[in-house]
C-alpha cells in the first residue's frame, strides 16, 4: 500500500484528517520523521498536487528553518503546487526570494520554477480580471 491510499481522498472520508497527521509529521521533533514526511509530501506533489495544495503556508513555514533538507524539499512541494495555490506563495516572495539567493542548487531550481508558476498564474488572474472590468467604468 503506498502513502497516497493512506490520504483522505483515497479513503473516501471527506475529512482532512489523513492529510493533516501527515503535514504535521513535517513540524515532528525527530528529524528523519520531518525528512520522510517532505519528501513523501512533495513526491505526492509530483503527483497529484491537488491533494497537497491545502498546505502551502506549513511548506513556506519550513522556508524559514535551518534544516537544508526541509528547506529544499518545501521548496521542492511549492514547485508542484505554485499555479495552483499562487497567492500565499506571492504574499511571500520576499521570502521566496531570500531563499532563492542562499539556496542550495536544488532550492534555487525549484524556486526559480515556483516564481515562474506564481508569475504564470498571476498573469492569467490579471487577464481574465482585465477581461471581466473592461467596458466598466471605474
Amino acid at each position: 500500500m503506498t502513502v497516497i491510499h493512506k490520504l483522505a481522498s483515497s479513503l473516501g472520508r471527506n475529512d482532512e484528517t489523513p492529510n493533516q497527521e501527515l503535514v504535521d509529521c513535517l513540524f515532528n521533533a525527530d528529524t528523519a520523521i520531518r525528512n520522510d514526511s517532505i519528501k513523501v509530501l512533495y513526491e505526492i506533489g509530483e503527483a497529484q498536487p491537488e491533494l497537497i495544495s491545502a498546505y502551502t503556508t506549513d511548506f513556506i513555514k519550513l522556508l524559514t528553518g535551518k534544516n537544508n533538507r526541509l528547506i529544499w524539499g518545501a521548496m521542492t512541494a511549492l514547485a508542484t503546487i505554485a499555479h495552483l495555490n499562487p497567492d500565499p506563495i506571492f504574499n511571500e516572495i520576499d521570502l521566496i526570494f531570500d531563499v532563492i539567493k542562499k539556496g542550495s542548487v536544488i532550492t534555487v531550481d525549484n524556486g526559480i520554477s515556483v516564481l515562474a508558476k506564481v508569475g504564470a498564474a498571476k498573469q492569467e488572474y490579471e487577464k481574465k480580471s482585465n477581461r471581466h472590468y473592461s467596458g466598466m467604468v471605474m
